[in-house]
């Protein structure tokens, strides 16, 4: 794979070279100013805009002029000016309000005798003129707009189970965990995610069998519950992440009739709602209880569902009057308990229509609702936009994101805004795309999620797997066998984000003048730094001409970068050309991140 990757970059190099060479050999065979010589923008690439002033010289000049002057621009959104061409020729220059470049040679005043205000007419023996050589491609412009904010980031994640075997207590992990949480948790920089800690009560993990506690949903018969997984997460995975920055988790345990705790379905069908309704409340929140308990953690979130009535059916034949009495019955429990602070996310189904029909249920009902503070969702079936990565790639990937995928995700965002939420991604796997196309097109999917949906989190699918999956959706594949990991193309694109930004983050607006350059802004005020994520979709270098507007540079710019020559690769730091624009290029089907102080 990676050689076709690089034989693909060998070949688009090639051809751009052989593009520039004969646009050289027209440009000298060509008269200068035998018409005027436009820039077209690609049908591809949207239309342009123009912001500033600044930004229009930088583009002219781009385009191979000098000594630039007087630009202004017309109620049109027409920029025009004067500028010099490299042998000194006066030329005017015209930026059109779709983001074409013109430079027409600067008109003389009709009475100079050498050279007439009206042409003369070609004479029949005159040849025709070669065509002018093109511009070479302006820079994509991106426009940073701090006095635009949007949602506040919570954090990247993923589900996380311990790999640890329940009966024997073997690390399935192996002597390599330090290296592996390590490559999770300090290199991708997880810090949010639910741990699976279920099933609990009477848990035989021989049989895989469990039964209620006791016939009292309001007493917890502590030796009753097997917290054997709670006791490897915490060993495991949280002794080592937490010190890392993995401070941001959920407790994930109950609420699944079907492998977890079937025996609920008993009290379910003799017609008990108010007794199973209970009991589910119950053992949802002995997890919680237990790591308050024992270890002195309590959450801020608690991931309630995870699929209840669709994919996975956790909570198999429910109906949506079922599933809001059990956020409002769980989530009186959970106060009743002393969590006066937990917030539900809800309610993660199997799609995006169908996470948002569950969340509007739930929301409608008032005191459903003030358990609630976020709205999850997932993103399937398997081949579908936003789970299969070569579609990514095909839609947004190619400067045409799916218009009905951006309205659902409206949808979502407007509801979540509607009653003051948050919006969480929070599973997708089955990329179908290796490790380089996988790490593009989930930076991608983050940019679309964090655009369209407002996001504030977006989570992977496992922390980590079994290399035999072959799954590039967790974070890190393992070999146990061999004693060998690798982080995966999902956890470098969760990278390019989480490596630069906190919690508490703001995005910010950034727009790119060309639908195949992305954009993602933050303004991370805990580090006082402005992060951008810049995806080049090309398959050719791209410059890029960064501004700023509500906030200003105050030291270097640096940063990281994935491209086909690697992942993570450090950048040499930028010096801004002003306190509030920088210029630098992105290799073609690359990943960027920047990096600066702010003022």
């Amino acid at each position: 794979m990676c050689g076709k990757l690089v034989a693909g970059v060998a070949v688009a190099l090639i051809t751009a070279a052989l593009g520039r060479a004969a646009a050289i050999e027209r440009s000298s065979t060509s008269p200068i100013f035998t018409e005027a010589v436009r820039q077209t923008t690609p049908s591809s690439r949207a239309r342009t805009h123009i912001f500033t002033a600044d930004q229009a010289k930088r583009r002219i000049e781009a385009g191979g002029y000098a000594n630039v002057s007087g630009l202004r621009k017309d109620p049109e959104g027409i920029w025009r000016g004067k500028a010099t061409t490299r042998d000194g020729k006066p030329v005017d220059v015209i930026i059109t309000s779709e983001g074409d470049l013109v430079a027409d040679p600067t008109r003389e005043p009709a009475s100079n005798p050498f050279k007439p205000g009206t042409p003369s007419s070609p004479s029949a023996t005159s040849s025709p003129s070669p065509s002018p050589a093109p511009i070479a491609s302006g820079p994509a412009l991106l426009l940073i707009d701090n006095t635009v904010q949007h949602q506040v980031i919570e954090g990247f994640g993923s589900a996380v189970t311990e790999w640890v075997d329940p009966i024997t207590g073997t690390d399935q992990i192996g002597a390599m965990r330090p290296r592996v949480m390590d490559a999770i948790y300090n290199q991708v920089k997880l810090t949010t995610g639910h741990l699976d800690i279920g099933p609990y009560e009477n848990f035989n993990p021989v049989n895989y069998t469990t039964s209620n506690d006791d016939g009292d949903p309001f007493n917890f018969n502590w030796a009753a519950f097997n917290m054997v997984r709670s006791i490897n997460q915490k060993s495991k995975v949280v002794d080592h992440a937490k010190p890392m920055g993995f401070n941001n988790f959920t407790i994930h345990g109950g609420m699944n009739t079907r492998w977890s705790d079937p025996w609920l379905n008993t009290i379910r069908s003799k017609r008990l709602h108010e007794a199973y309704l209970q009991e589910a409340a119950e053992t949802v929140v002995a997890g919680n209880v237990y790591w308050r308990d024992n270890y002195g953690i309590v959450p801020l979130w608690h991931h309630l569902f995870n699929e209840p009535t669709s994919g996975n059916q956790e909570i198999y034949g429910a109906t949506t009057r079922e599933i809001i009495d059990l956020v409002k019955t769980t989530g009186a429990r959970f106060r009743r308990e002393g969590f006066a602070n937990t917030k539900f996310i809800v309610a993660s189904e199997e799609t995006e229509e169908k996470s948002l029909a569950t969340a509007k249920a739930i929301l409608n009902d008032p005191r459903a609702r003030r358990y609630v503070g976020a709205i999850g969702y997932h993103t399937y079936p398997y081949g579908s936009i936003y789970c299969d990565v070569p579609t990514i790639l095909k839609t947004s990937g190619s400067g045409n994101p799916d218009p009905g995928r951006i309205a659902i995700r409206h949808q979502i965002r407007d509801l979540a805004k509607q009653y003051g939420l948050q919006v969480w991604m929070t599973e997708v796997s089955h990329s179908n795309a290796n490790t380089f196309d996988t790490m593009r097109g989930r930076a991608i999917h983050i940019h679309d999620e964090l655009l369209y949906a407002d996001a504030a989190a977006f989570w992977g699918m496992w922390e980590a797997y079994d290399v035999s999956s072959a799954d590039e959706d967790s974070i890190v594949l393992f070999d146990p066998r061999e004693q060998t990991f690798r982080i995966t193309g999902m956890g470098y694109a969760i990278g390019h984000y989480s490596r630069w930004i906190n919690k508490g983050a703001v995005r910010v607006e950034g727009t790119s003048d060309q639908s195949l350059v992305q954009i993602s802004a933050f303004r991370d005020d805990g580090q006082g730094r402005l992060v951008l994520v810049v995806i080049n979709n090309n398959t050719g270098n791209m410059p890029i001409d960064v501004s700023l507007k509500g906030i200003a540079f105050s030291g270097l710019v640096s940063g990281e970068q994935s491209s086909p020559a690697g992942y993570w690769s450090s950048l040499s730091p930028i010096t801004p050309t002003t306190n509030s624009t920088f210029l630098a290029t992105v290799p073609g089907l690359s990943v960027t991140t920047y990096s600066s102080k702010f003022k």
